[in-house]
This record gives C-alpha cells, sequence and structure tokens, in this order.
C-alpha cells in the first residue's frame, strides 16, 4: 500500500490510532509508541471495530494493508499515518517532521516494517504481546466512536 491521505472525518477532532487486533506486532507497536504520547493526546482502537464508521473513506481492499491514524480531523495511512502520529509527540516531533518531508521514504520504511510483521512478531515474547494488549485495552485510551 502506498502513503495515503484519506479524505477529512468532520465529526470529531479527537486523535485516534487504529491497528489490527489479530497481530501481536500491531499492538506492540501501538502500545510502544503511546508511552511517548505524554499529553495523552491520542486514543486506540482496532481496524476491526472501526471499520464502518470512522475507517469508511479506505477502500476496502486496503483497510488492512497498513495501520491508520485520525490526527485533526484527517485520516492517513502507513508512513503518512506515522509522520502525523509521531509530529504529535513532543520527543519524536523531528523524526515525524522528517518522515512527512520524504513520505517514500517514510512509505519504503513503514512497508519494510509492516512486510516483516509476522516474523518481527515472532521475536516479541508473547508475555509483551499480552501487556501491550492489556495496554490498549485501557478505558482511558479507549475510542468508542
Amino acid at each position: 500500500m502506498t502513503t495515503a491521505m484519506h479524505s477529512p472525518q468532520t465529526a470529531t477532532t479527537t486523535s485516534v490510532m487504529f491497528y489490527d487486533r489479530d497481530c501481536g506486532f500491531c499492538a506492540w507497536t501501538v502500545s510502544a509508541l503511546l508511552r511517548f504520547d505524554r499529553n495523552n493526546t491520542w486514543r486506540v482502537t482496532t481496524i476491526q471495530e472501526a471499520r464502518d464508521d470512522a475507517l469508511a473513506s479506505i477502500p476496502d481492499e486496503q483497510v488492512f494493508e497498513s495501520w491508520h491514524v485520525r490526527h485533526n480531523g484527517v485520516v492517513s495511512s502507513g508512513g503518512a499515518a506515522l509522520a502525523d502520529a509521531l509530529r504529535s509527540m513532543p520527543l519524536l516531533r523531528p523524526a515525524g517532521w522528517l518522515l512527512a518531508r520524504l513520505p517514500r521514504v517514510a512509505d519504503v520504511l513503514y512497508r519494510a516494517v509492516s512486510g516483516r510483521r509476522a516474523f518481527l512478531a515472532r521475536l516479541i515474547p508473547e508475555r509483551s504481546k499480552q501487556a501491550a494488549r492489556d495496554r490498549l485495552a485501557d478505558p482511558r485510551r479507549s475510542f468508542d466512536g
């Protein structure tokens, strides 16, 4: 999947990360990224839970090809989503800024990692993946709509 920007969502301005609940590596990565969200800006939900509403602008055949974020009312995917998320976190802002200015590089890096997520998931202990899922299930991080 190429890095994509999708149509603005006007219902809310809540920043949300959407990840594949069936991917242990995805849950672990989103949970790790949220450790840098000192302002508690981001909410999380699974792609499976948000499919009919928040991600309606993404074609069905592409929705599970990458993670997605909605930030400042705009849904982005892949490398663009990573840049958007990183730019919102003070410690990671320089990396997000760089990825936003080099979208092809962001996309290549994103695809290099996401294309190996099954392999990478095997490197992460199951207890770490479960701890990540538990953190993501925290109601203070949940997005309901």
